[in-house]
């Protein structure tokens, strides 16, 4: 898309097209792979430092009027018997209706624990979208990247202006894919059998978590 109809046939050669076109991919995937941590780090921190948070024994922080979940008898660690692979199982993830640190209780508040994820995913990746050529994703990959080609290929100087705008029109579209993946309704868009959440990941999601200590 970035070089797309630019009469290009006398400024640079193809094979140092395909070159730039590899030096910006890299620059991508340089973004992505620095995302990926510090977006898992947000759902980290929805987790067990946003306020309520899901920390400390279940059994010694039960609050006085709930009723002690089955798994919290003495010398018992969940009433999984092992033969499904899950430490605890759906009985102690639906008793566990109170905010602890073990599993069951992050299993039962799964719908509460998706919006704190979302609401701090969704904004961490507009603050790294939606400032221009302030953005994380300008300042720091596109700009350098296009800098470099620009530096190594003397022939695109002249489309300096027209691949600096594609660029900007490229993280709109990043921002209208964040609108079309529905951060801000998570209840309907991230429900069970929504067309973005499918059927089934919600009973995957608890399974997973049922499986750690």
């Amino acid at each position: 898309m970035l070089f797309q109809d630019l009469p290009l046939e006398m400024a640079i050669t193809q094979t140092q097209l395909q070159e730039a076109i590899q030096i910006l991919q890299e620059s991508v995937t340089r973004a992505q792979n620095a995302w990926d941590v510090d977006l898992s780090g947000k759902a980290f921190e929805a987790i067990f430092k946003d306020e309520p948070n899901f920390t400390g024994n279940c059994v010694e922080n039960i609050p006085p009027e709930r009723v002690l979940p089955k798994f919290a008898a003495p010398n018992h660690r969940g009433t999984g018997d092992g033969g499904d692979g899950l430490l605890w199982t759906m009985t102690d993830c639906h008793e566990t209706n109170y905010i602890c640190g073990e599993p069951p209780s992050i299993c039962h508040f799964l719908p509460l624990i998706k919006k704190r994820i979302s609401t701090k995913v969704e904004a961490g990746l507009r603050s790294k979208l939606d400032t221009g050529d302030d953005t994380d994703l300008y300042s720091n990959y596109l700009g350098p990247g296009l800098q470099t080609i620009l530096d190594d290929f003397e022939g695109l100087s002249p489309f300096k202006a027209v691949l600096h705008g594609t660029l900007n029109l490229i993280m709109a579209g990043c921002l209208e894919e964040i609108d079309r993946l529905g951060f801000g309704e998570v209840e309907k868009n991230w429900a069970e059998g929504s067309t973005l959440w499918k059927y089934g990941w919600d009973q995957e999601i608890r399974e997973k978590v049922l499986t750690y200590t």
